[in-house]
């Protein structure tokens, strides 16, 4: 029965917790299974690859790569994947803050377009962007193993001095302060130059690195990047 407060009768108000608690129940329920089928078709097919005796087995292949993009293991990676990124994308929007106060460049106030975009990539604000962009998977997953980071001759130099390699800062030509074109961080492309017009034309030598943790794809094969300041070790 609704109440009279003031002369006015309020609402009665409906709580629909038990209805939402069921199904969001039944939605993880169904996740779940849906990543068992993942994993029971990823081993199926990998099965009739191996074992099978007919001259098609090969194409299995193609199943079973479709399988592995829906299990529990590949999930796992996205999550890691996903809170590593919006980690560095903090420490990335802290540094450009930084740098549009800090610094007494003229060209300071610029910095503010790269924090603007690591912005959109915090714990707070990455999954209204990853909903206006697409899919998290198509940038953090199926990455592959390995990925090239191209550098000049002194920078290779460096790199096997230190046993890092220094997140970049200044891949815009002429404007070094400004920092890479995708904000800071450690570049990287399976596709080189020259076909691979993103990388500048003095970073010649190849230095192939295991793909780390927070990679993302921007550019399928030409650009890819793990967001930060920190240098990325290598061994």
């Amino acid at each position: 029965m609704a109440e009279i407060v003031h002369g006015r009768e309020t609402p009665v108000i409906v709580s629909h917790e038990p209805h939402v608690s069921s199904f969001t129940s039944k939605l993880s329920q169904l996740y779940q299974a849906t990543l068992s089928a993942g994993d029971d078709a990823a081993a199926y097919w990998a099965d009739v690859a191996v074992h099978s005796k007919s001259p098609l087995a090969g194409l299995a292949n193609i199943p079973g790569v479709l399988a592995t993009v829906w299990t529990h293991d590949s999930m796992t990676d996205l999550q890691k994947g996903y809170r590593a990124s919006t980690q560095a994308g903090v420490q990335s929007t802290q540094y450009w803050a930084d740098v549009s106060i800090k610094s007494k460049s003229p060209l300071a106030p610029l910095a503010c377009i790269p924090g603007a975009f690591a912005a959109l990539w915090t714990p707070e604000t990455a999954p209204s962007t990853a909903l206006t962009l697409g899919s998290a998977m198509y940038t953090f997953g199926g990455l592959p193993a390995k990925l090239t980071h191209f550098t000049t001759e002194a920078g290779a130099a460096g790199i096997a001095s230190d046993g890092a390699v220094l997140a970049s800062r200044g891949a815009f030509a002429g404007i070094p302060r400004l920092g890479g074109l995708f904000g800071p961080g450690v570049y990287m492309a399976r596709l080189g130059p020259p076909l691979n017009l993103f990388i500048r034309a003095a970073a010649r030598i190849p230095i192939v690195l295991e793909t780390p943790a927070g990679t993302a794809r921007i550019i399928p094969y030409l650009v890819y990047i793990r967001w930060g300041t920190a240098p990325l070790l290598v061994p």
